[in-house]
């Protein structure tokens, strides 16, 4: 992965958990997993402090963001 790949992706988290919607954190993963990106350790650990957000989250977005997940190239890494 490029480094401006790797610098894309952590903005995108970090914006994630920095605001309200939670879900974001679940579109950092699809496009991780749809892009062929990882997440560095650091910002992995931060998304798992900011999961239970997510409970705040209705049933059909979670649902929509996990379908996706799953349709990508390798929905295991998701």
């Amino acid at each position: 992965m490029s480094k401006l790949a790797r610098v894309i992706l952590h903005y995108i988290v970090r914006i994630a958990y920095s605001t309200e919607d939670a879900l974001r954190l679940m579109r950092a993963v699809r496009f991780a997993v749809k892009l062929g990106f990882s997440l560095e350790p650091g910002t992995y650990a931060a998304m798992l402090r900011q999961a239970a957000g997510l409970a705040r989250i209705s049933r059909e977005r979670i649902s929509d963001e996990f379908q996706k997940i799953l349709i990508s190239p390798e929905p295991e890494r998701g």
